[in-house]
């Protein structure tokens, strides 16, 4: 018998009572765990509350810049191992570093025009080059002729006495059909008499939609003629005896539509949302390439030493010259050596040829700290970009906020008609401001505004102390009205008198500080005692509150401090921020450090459990990059894409405001509480209040919201369990919630509930 089942006999008197002491006794244990457990998390959280922030904003910043850091370091790998592979010293291939990468820039550039795609690229720059705005303004001017031509078309084809025309047209020209043998008619001349016929068909119809026949009339014009010259649908072959549908051309026809209907998913799997995001940021690429001339010629060069390289591999130049290269060194090396060892020491000597000969230790030490120097390199990127960021915002911001305060007055100053009834309307009628009228307004709302607050100085229990300060006040404004009332009268009499001829005196008289000193003098003997008297009430309210003023006082020098340890906090902040940010982008191999830790941390799954409804590790990694992706990435996605768009549609029509509508179009698509093509007001006033440019403004209008009808839907398809309005809203309730971090965290709040609805959806379907 072990001690311990002596110990509970002692206290039981049976297997049941011992079995319920056990449990209650493990109970116990669980509870008292537990508690410990979250006594510990409860000391940790309060140890580190003030570093969660940086370090949940380090986590997301990481997040973004772990495929930057893992390019870097695959590229600082092939380039030791090209280093070891051709025995190239370290410092001789970081000298050469910067000459491979043009080099390898002109091949790319060289091999992307080789392709299709690089073809229609030129041809869309030469487009681009030639389009100028005034090139572009006659191309709509040229378009908007052609849709005058047509609606006059439409309408004269519309008008009533067209129809007597038509109607006897139609009669003989279905006479003349059924009068024909059908084996010997020409049905090309038949369906070309018929044109007439289908053009009063297709204007009578258009015209009942009023502003947009012209387009509902080349859409039904260009869809009928592309089903009639079989270019969209092919026309079912009909027999010549029976009019039946034979079954074999019926089975063939049934073949091709399902033939074609197999190729649509390709088309819309080739028609994504990247694809969108890489033709309009090839297209800004473009048109910024097209506004500086200084980047053509630098591609031009690339492209032409692309050529002479491969025109000199080709030819055998290269291969010649490096013979003839290592031939002249070898007759010469000697010399070489001979005056090395006479004008440099020895240790020297020993330094160059172990830096560039005997590397193999610096070339391993590299290769063991690829990780730290890609993070570092990373780093240093962030913390210029965001420097070079910060200051080009503020400049674009700067200057584009200036341009729009010169466009709003340069419209004010055009003084439409409604600008000056609005100025000169008094309630009832339009008419001229009467300044006067105005003073006195002025003096009595002041007079009344005045003696309220005086009044509200004192404590309500001394009214009669309340009493004399209202009158006091209102004594004083009474005085100063009636002295510049006063002087006014006396100055219009004067003048109404004696008209005086030189203005130099005038001038003279009106700028004399002399007499204005005297009338201020005057003023202030004429109502000392009053002053005095107000004086004496302020000083005495002032003794009163002393209190409040300390406490005021107080209050101003804890607010300094409170914001000199807020700017210390916030210092201490950006350290954690920075050294988290290292940490774990230098400690991330292949896989991001968070996410292998969730891994690390959930059970793996045996050979044995597949199959079986147990979740493993793979599932709930796929929901986890599932709801990052439903809920960043598409947002992401959206917002470039859209800021790219607006930066474009608004360089190409040449317009002075092209950065503050794309800022905003990105945070629209970002956070969508209203349409990125909103922004397109800015614009549209440009265009047509500014310029003047009607059909412009009407094409710029257009293009702005026509992402809508194709980027929208497909970025919209590639999106599952969620939708970029809720993470909008989630953003909202963030900042409503917690500030400015509340914009990461409640997408991170989101994102989590998405995760556990599709781990238990993964778990449901297994």
């Amino acid at each position: 018998m072990t001690p311990e089942g002596g110990f509970m006999r002692k206290f039981t008197s049976g297997d049941d009572q011992q079995t319920a002491l056990y449990f209650a006794f493990y109970n116990a244990l669980l509870f008292t765990c537990t508690g410990i457990c979250l006594a510990g998390v409860y000391a940790v959280y309060q140890m580190l509350h003030m570093f969660i922030t940086p370090l949940l904003w380090a986590t997301l910043v990481g997040t973004v810049l772990f495929p930057l850091k893992r390019s870097v370091t695959t590229l600082l790998n092939d380039w030791l191992k090209k280093l070891e592979e051709t025995d190239t010293p370290v410092a001789v291939g970081f000298l050469l570093f910067p000459l491979q990468c043009v080099n390898k820039m002109s091949d790319v550039i060289l091999s992307y025009f080789e392709w299709k795609k690089g073809m229609i690229v030129g041809v869309v720059f030469v487009i681009l080059k030639m389009c100028g705005r005034e090139v572009l303004l006659h191309i709509i001017g040229a378009a908007g002729d052609v849709f005058v031509l047509f609606d006059s078309f439409i309408s004269f084809f519309s008008k009533p006495w067209i129809f007597p025309i038509i109607v006897p047209y139609f009669l003989a020209y279905t006479g003349w059909i059924f009068v024909q043998d059908q084996e010997r008619i020409n049905k090309k001349i038949a369906r070309a008499v018929s044109v007439p016929i289908w053009i009063y068909g297709i204007s009578l119809s258009s015209s009942c939609f009023g502003p947009l026949r012209v387009p509902i009339f080349l859409l039904i014009a260009v869809s009928l003629l592309l089903l009639a010259t079989g270019l969209v649908g092919k026309e079912i072959s009909e027999e010549k005896d029976d009019d039946k549908v034979n079954l074999k051309e019926v089975k063939e026809s049934h073949g091709r539509s399902s033939e074609n209907l197999a190729e649509m998913p390709n088309l819309k799997k080739a028609i994504t949302s990247d694809f969108y995001i890489q033709v309009i940021f090839v297209l800004c690429v473009l048109l910024f390439t097209v506004r500086h001339n200084s980047v053509s010629a630098v591609a031009v060069v690339l492209v032409f030493l692309a050529f002479l390289k491969r025109m000199g591999e080709a030819s055998g130049f290269f291969t010649m010259c490096g013979n003839l290269a290592r031939s002249v060194w070898q007759q010469f090396s000697p010399q070489a050596h001979r005056f090395l060892e006479i004008t440099v020491a020895g240790p020297l000597r020993q330094f160059f040829k172990l830096l560039f000969t005997s590397d193999k230790m610096l070339r391993s030490s590299i290769s063991s700290a690829v990780d730290a120097l890609s993070t570092t390199v990373v780093m240093v990127l962030l913390a210029f970009g965001s420097v070079f960021l910060v200051a080009f915002v503020g400049f674009q911001l700067y200057s584009e906020t200036v341009h729009l305060i010169k466009l709003g007055s340069n419209i004010v100053s055009q003084q439409p008609s409604w600008l000056g009834f609005t100025f000169n309307y008094n309630g009832q009628q339009p008419g001229q401001l009467d300044f006067d009228d105005y003073v006195t307004q002025v003096y009595e709302q002041g007079r009344t505004w005045l003696a309220k607050n005086a009044r509200n100085l004192v404590k309500p229990e001394d009214s009669e102390r309340a009493d004399l300060i209202e009158a006091q006040v209102k004594q004083v404004v009474d005085n100063l009205y009636h002295i510049w009332e006063s002087k006014s009268c006396a100055k219009m009499n004067e003048s109404h008198a004696t008209v005086r001829g030189d203005w130099l005196a005038q001038l003279k008289n009106a700028s004399n500080f002399r007499v204005l000193r005297q009338e201020l003098m005057e003023m202030m003997q004429e109502n000392i005692e009053t002053v005095i008297s107000v004086a004496q009430s302020v000083w005495s309210m002032i003794l009163l509150n002393i209190s409040l003023l300390s406490a005021l006082f107080l209050s101003v020098i804890g607010t300094v401090v409170d914001f000199g340890l807020d700017i210390v906090h916030f210092l201490i902040e950006i350290i954690v921020f920075m050294t988290a940010v290292y940490y774990l982008l230098a400690n991330s191999g292949n896989e991001w450090l968070p996410l292998k830790w969730i891994n690390d941390a959930l059970p793996q799954s045996s050979q044995a459990a597949v199959g079986s409804t147990s979740l493993n590790t793979g599932s709930i990694s796929k929901a986890i990059e599932t709801a990052i992706s439903g809920v960043f990435v598409l947002s992401a996605k959206m917002a470039v894409f859209y800021g790219l768009y607006t930066y474009f549609i608004h360089a190409l029509f040449d317009l002075n405001v092209v950065f503050i509508p794309s800022v905003l179009a990105t945070l629209f698509a970002a956070i969508p509480i209203m349409g990125p093509y909103t922004v397109s007001i800015i614009g549209l006033v440009e265009l047509f209040v500014v310029r003047k440019e009607t059909a412009a403004a009407v094409c710029f209008g257009i293009a702005s919201i026509a992402p809508m009808c194709f980027a929208d839907a497909a970025f919209y398809s590639e999106l599952r369990g969620s939708h970029p309005y809720v993470t909008g809203l989630a953003i909202i309730g963030g900042i409503y919630w917690l500030g400015l971090q509340g914009a990461i965290i409640g997408p991170v709040i989101l994102c989590t509930m998405l995760i556990l609805a599709n781990v238990y959806a993964d778990f449901v379907r297994s």
